[in-house]
């Protein structure tokens, strides 16, 4: 028992030291995205687009502030159609909630599932394709650790083809938006593979594919981001859940 509990403390440990970086990665793209806005307001109308991808990153990464979601959605919207008096609104309102947010704990881990009953001696191998360094060890972490799965972690497009050349896998995690290649690019490239024929695909993105105008291959999954780790656990287990007959 007291190395089970050993085991649960230095899990939280390490969920808890992924969320303050991944915290400190919402900083930097925060920052990034006031930079991008200043430019705008002074009249560099290329920097707008800056602004659009930054407000998707930070959707993407804004796990448990649903105000902060919709207001970065708002802002990639209104930059995406040039409205910079929308866009100086929605910031002045996310700095307010962003500040708050800062004084409130996010809470503890949840403990790690139990294996489901009847699995096979091989693990289900996972692919977890992200550009963001704290959201892919947050990810890897929660579906090793409490999940249980066999992981493989790319923060490039290069990087992912590398690893769906090398092995087969159950499950394909996308980020839908990278800086070469994107997740549903990359969906196609899998599909093309004999060797990831079985594979599940999931394109992973805090926008809809309409929104986005995804092009590639279309995926089995789009799930909205950002995803809690027992919830990324269950729906991958879902995943890979037989057909009821």
């Amino acid at each position: 028992m007291a190395q089970g509990e050993d085991s649960l403390s230095a899990f939280d440990a390490q969920l808890a030291a992924l969320r303050r970086k991944t915290e400190a990665g919402l900083a930097a793209r925060a920052k990034a995205l006031e930079d991008a806005a200043g430019r705008a307001r002074r009249g560099d109308r290329a920097a707008l687009e800056e602004v659009r991808r930054a407000a998707h990153k930070i959707r993407g990464i804004a796990m448990g502030q649903p105000r902060l979601e919709a207001l970065m959605r708002e802002v990639e919207t209104a930059a995406a159609e040039g409205r910079l008096a929308t866009v100086a609104e929605a910031l002045a309102e996310a700095r307010a909630v962003a500040a708050a947010a800062k004084r409130t704990d996010s809470g503890s881990a949840a403990a790690p599932a139990a294996s489901p009953e009847g699995a096979t001696a091989r693990k289900p191998r996972v692919l977890v394709v992200d550009d963001d360094r704290a959201i892919l060890r947050m990810m890897h972490l929660a579906l090793g650790r409490m999940g249980g799965f066999e992981v493989r972690t790319a923060a490039t497009g290069d990087e992912a083809l590398a690893a769906l050349e090398a092995e087969p896998f159950d499950v394909i995690l996308l980020d839908a938006m990278m800086p070469t290649t994107t997740g549903p690019e990359l969906c196609a490239r899998a599909r093309a593979l004999p060797r990831q024929r079985g594979a599940r695909l999931v394109i992973l993105s805090a926008a809809t594919p309409e929104q986005l105008g995804a092009g590639g291959s279309a995926p089995d999954a789009w799930w909205r981001k950002p995803l809690p780790p027992k919830e990324l656990v269950r729906r991958v287990r879902a995943l890979l859940a037989p057909p009821e007959s």
